[in-house]
């Protein structure tokens, strides 16, 4: 029986938080366990790691601050990381978000870990800014990213074009080496249509951190815009600030949302299926994305959705037959693209029905998750 264990692959997933993986990798780590995988996770403890356990899997909690702390601390996580994966010796060690994926990155190719799969969900904040200090920030990253991943024993995982380019163009690598997996998909099923019928308010939601970076200003702003006209319509944010983002929503920002009464902040939700039915449009207007989940939820849900032109976006929406695309930061464009869909309920339903088409055969969870294990399986 111990021989038997001992010659199971060893899979090591290193994720920055415990939540994160369980909100988009879970089913994922599900079939990684039903093919008797040896499977460990590393990550940061908030408090829902008992649930990873759930699973079947292993987890080791690390001391790991999502945002820079100080040389010292940074040095010390790296130290740990390097003991815990040097005692492990995964046979594949995957590494989704930015830190995990320049610290275990260093780490796998000092310790020559056999295969090193990077899950790159987006390229971040640090992308995100057009400051001199953020392209310089960028510049940094992107040498990290030549440095540590340029190996034949990598495989890079991407979630749009943009990001292929970047790493096939920028970092140089072999196009055999990037593999575009469009998102880590919904469960289509859970996340189904309901027949909408207009008995009460209709309801516009963003539902995401509350990030600057997501467009929660322009959202709000938009809003404004159509509750001019049409002041019975029901605006929501839900989801909570991230104090470790450098992009979170300030609290005076959050007291004069509630203070001038135009969205309703409802706070993050456990249970976003059953409340996305309750909806009538999905609002994204961010400024970056990876392949957005929410959007492949609300089209699974049949929802129309408007969204901006940028990396990640764009790809999830088909303007015009799921959804609508307006330029980023534009919310004379955002309120109008609203508003179109608030005043056609003949719209909302035919975009809603074109979406879950697109979403079942673009978006099936179990068809991306096959397709993340078949890069390193």
């Amino acid at each position: 029986m111990k021989e038997s264990r001992q010659e199971r692959l060893k899979i090591c997933v290193f994720v920055n938080v415990d939540w994160f993986i369980l909100s988009h990798f879970a089913d994922y780590l599900k079939k990684i366990v039903a093919q008797n995988f040896d499977v460990t996770v590393l990550t940061l403890n908030t408090g829902r790691c008992e649930e990873i356990r759930a699973l079947g899997i292993t987890v080791i909690e690390l001391d790991l601050r999502r945002g820079y702390s100080s040389p010292y601390s940074e040095f010390k996580s790296w130290v740990e990381i390097y003991r815990t994966l040097r005692t492990l010796s995964p046979d594949i060690l995957e590494l989704i978000t930015i830190k995990p994926v320049l610290y275990g990155g260093l780490v796998a190719k000092m310790l020559k870990i056999n295969k090193t799969v990077y899950y790159m969900s987006g390229l971040g904040a640090i992308f995100t800014y057009q400051t001199s200090l953020g392209r310089l920030r960028a510049a940094m990253v992107t040498y990290l990213y030549k440095l540590i991943m340029r190996s034949s024993l990598t495989q890079v995982i991407v979630e749009n074009e943009d990001d292929k380019h970047t790493f096939t163009h920028v970092v140089g690598l072999p196009e055999t080496q990037v593999h575009l997996i469009r998102g880590v998909g919904v469960d289509m099923n859970q996340f189904s249509p309901v027949n909408r019928t207009i008995s009460g308010n209709l309801r516009v939601a963003l539902v995401s951190r509350l990030l600057y970076d997501k467009g929660v200003l322009e959202f709000v702003e938009a809003a404004k815009l159509c509750k001019s006209t049409r002041p019975e319509v029901e605006f929501l944010l839900i989801g909570d600030t991230d104090p470790t983002n450098p992009a979170s929503i300030s609290q005076k920002d959050l007291d004069d949302f509630r203070r001038d009464n135009i969205v309703e902040l409802l706070g993050h939700s456990m249970d976003v299926a059953n409340l996305m039915k309750t909806f009538d449009i999905l609002v994204l207007p961010s400024y970056r994305e990876g392949f957005p989940k929410v959007i492949m939820e609300a089209a699974a849900t049949g929802l129309p959705v408007v969204t901006t032109d940028v990396t990640g976006c764009r790809s999830a929406v088909v303007h015009n037959q799921t959804g609508l695309i307006v330029p980023s930061k534009n919310v004379e464009a955002l309120g109008k693209s609203i508003g179109k869909l608030l005043d056609s309920p003949k719209l909302r339903s035919t975009m809603g029905d074109n979406a879950r088409q697109f979403a079942e055969l673009n978006f099936d969870v179990n068809q991306l998750s096959a397709t993340h294990i078949s890069v390193w399986n």
